[in-house]
């Protein structure tokens, strides 16, 4: 909504088709806005008139992030083989972390995921995350999990997630599937 009153208008409406999840001001004046893209994020600089600039993304999951003039942006970020850690970034290299808060973690051998895509019933696109047990042959069939996320819509990212962590040290197959209605994909995908 403007600022001197008025009807309020959607800036992001013809720009990002996804939700916004969250943003900061940047010193220039747009704002720096983050939305779900699949497993990881899309990193969006966004001027006054709407445009929107996707910027080079981190290859990891965002929750937060923060800006102030002049400095790298602040961001809390995680893959699957490590926890949320608070992360500088200059966007021009790749975050530096500036905390070690789960640094616990590098003592034990977490499994990364393989993403995949394969078609639903109706042709759509389905991306799946799939934890696999490690020193399993090639031959063998462990059992598999799958794991559904809440909704109507929500989306799996690429974060530490204990639950996957622990099946997969058990010896199962874990797949994380970002079904229809997931909030990730944009908004045709959410009301397909």
């Amino acid at each position: 909504q403007p600022t001197d009153g008025g009807t309020e208008k959607n800036l992001t409406a013809q720009s990002i088709d996804r939700p916004i999840e969250a943003y900061t001001w940047l010193a220039d004046g747009r704002i720096l806005a983050l939305a779900s893209e699949g497993f990881r994020n899309r990193v969006f600089a966004i001027d006054s008139t709407g445009r929107a600039e996707q910027l080079l993304s981190p290859p990891m999951a965002i929750s937060a992030l923060e800006s102030s003039s002049n400095s790298p942006i602040a961001l809390v970020g995680a893959t699957a083989t490590r926890p949320d850690e608070l992360l500088l970034w200059d966007q021009n290299a790749a975050p530096k972390s500036v905390s070690s808060w789960n640094k616990s973690f590098d003592e034990y051998a977490l499994v990364a995921p393989e993403f995949v895509q394969f078609k639903s019933f109706d042709g759509h696109q389905i991306e799946a995350a799939i934890l696999k047990p490690t020193g399993t042959p090639t031959s063998a069939k462990p059992p598999g999990i799958l794991i559904i996320h809440g909704g109507p819509t929500g989306n799996w990212a690429d974060e530490f997630d204990s639950w996957g962590q622990l099946l997969v040290a058990a010896g199962y197959v874990v797949i994380y599937p970002n079904i229809h209605d997931s909030t990730n994909y944009g908004f045709n995908f959410m009301i397909s």
